[in-house]
Order: C-alpha cells, then sequence, then structure tokens
C-alpha cells in the first residue's frame, strides 16, 4: 500500500484542525453595573458537549491597576445542570489549588447565584492579577436535551440571580459576577456584573493551535516544492 505524500498529511491536520473549532460566547465586565465602579475583565464562556461535558470560563482582568479577580459566581440554566464540580483552577497558565466550588452564593444587593468560584485563602493575591488570565473548568452532569453548544452557552446569560436589591438598574437581571479585591490604591473591593454577546464567537484555543501548525506545515513544504522545480 502507498503512503500518503506529506502534502496529504498536511491537509489531513488541517482537516482535523477544523472540526475542534468549538465557539466561544464573548463575556466581559460591566463596570458602570459594579458596586463600585472599579473592577473590569474580558473573558470567555465554552459548552463542551464532545466526549466530556466541560464547562469552561475565561476571564482576563481589565481593571488596568493592581488588582486580583477573587471570585465568580453565576446559575444553573433552567435547572438543567443536576452536579457540577470545579475540575481545574490556572492562573496565568499555573494550576492554583486556592479555589474552590461552592453553592448558593448570596451576593448582596445582586442576590442570590446557584454557583460560587472563590480563593480559600488570603491575601488577595492568590487570586487573578491585573493583566493575567484565570481558566475555570467544570465537570458537569446536567440535562440539555438535543441543545447545541452555542444555544446551552447562550442559556447561562438567560438565568438571572433571586433577589436582587437596591437599584435594580444596576442589581436586576444578572446572571453572573465577578469579584475583585486588592484594587490600588486603597486596596478597594468591588463586584461587578457580567454581560455576553451571543453574536461574537471566538474560535477554541486548541483549534487556533491545530490550525496555525497545518498552515505552517503547507507553507514549508510549498516552498520545498517549489525549490525541486528549479532547473540546475
Amino acid at each position: 500500500m502507498r503512503r500518503p505524500g506529506p502534502m496529504v498529511g498536511a491537509l489531513l491536520l488541517l482537516a482535523i484542525a477544523m472540526p475542534v473549532t468549538t465557539d466561544a460566547m464573548s463575556i466581559h465586565c460591566v463596570p458602570a453595573k459594579s458596586a463600585e465602579n472599579l473592577g473590569d475583565c474580558t473573558g470567555t464562556l465554552v459548552y463542551n458537549s464532545a466526549a466530556t461535558h466541560e464547562l469552561t470560563i475565561t476571564l482576563n482582568n481589565t481593571t488596568g491597576v493592581e488588582s486580583f479577580i477573587t471570585g465568580l459566581s453565576f446559575n444553573n440554566p433552567a435547572g438543567a445542570i443536576s452536579a457540577l464540580v470545579l475540575a481545574s483552577a490556572t492562573i496565568n497558565g499555573s494550576v492554583n489549588a486556592n479555589w474552590e466550588f461552592t453553592f448558593d452564593d448570596d451576593t448582596n444587593p445582586y442576590g442570590t447565584f446557584d454557583y460560587k468560584t472563590a480563593i480559600t485563602k488570603t491575601p488577595p493575591k492568590n487570586g487573578v492579577p491585573d493583566g493575567k488570565q484565570g481558566v475555570f473548568v467544570y465537570d458537569v452532569t446536567a440535562n440539555f436535551g438535543a441543545m447545541t453548544d452555542a444555544q446551552i452557552e447562550a442559556a447561562f446569560k438567560q438565568e438571572f440571580s433571586a433577589g436582587p436589591q437596591g437599584d435594580l438598574s444596576k442589581t436586576a437581571n444578572v446572571w453572573g459576577l465577578v469579584r475583585f479585591q486588592g484594587i490600588a490604591p486603597n486596596d478597594g473591593s468591588d463586584k461587578t456584573p457580567l454581560a455576553a454577546d451571543p453574536t461574537q464567537q471566538v474560535p477554541a484555543p486548541g483549534a487556533l493551535v491545530m490550525l496555525g501548525s497545518g498552515m505552517v506545515t503547507l507553507g514549508l513544504l510549498g516552498r520545498k516544492l517549489r525549490s525541486r522545480a528549479k532547473p540546475a
């Protein structure tokens, strides 16, 4: 049996890369609705039902001054999740054991959320520093029926906290909340609601790596073939 050539292999690498481009829902903090108008962030929310059911929430601390993300709260969409476990918390590329997962988070005045992930030790420097990234991966047991991953991701932003108080223009209809501590210059703290734009999808990081590898391979092969075609 004839072995496939290197060009075929590169094309297969691209073909493998394309199906894993799981779309991620773009999310961001809303400082205008926060308690102190201090903390800010961007990130993504990805639900992956392929093989294992995983929820991955990525948060980038974009506050702009020394500060630390120390907590994340969100809700169970339509009660479809029967079990949720924090599988890992990675801060700036390193696994961080100072985070734990709990239930029923009371975040006055924003009401109560179903789930909370937060640092377990002080000082807040165990959190996500300004300019750095935190990645939180959860193992999920749920019954979402025939919903696609994108529909499941959108469902998270439709489940609001229970019992918000105070200025409802800020506290009502909040589906996710990020906590900040150690904010310079006065060691401040903040609770900042999350917002999501379901029309802005970004490729999953693994897909970009594989796609880039395939493109580099094709480029090198093309250069090699052109050099062979040149007359002596």
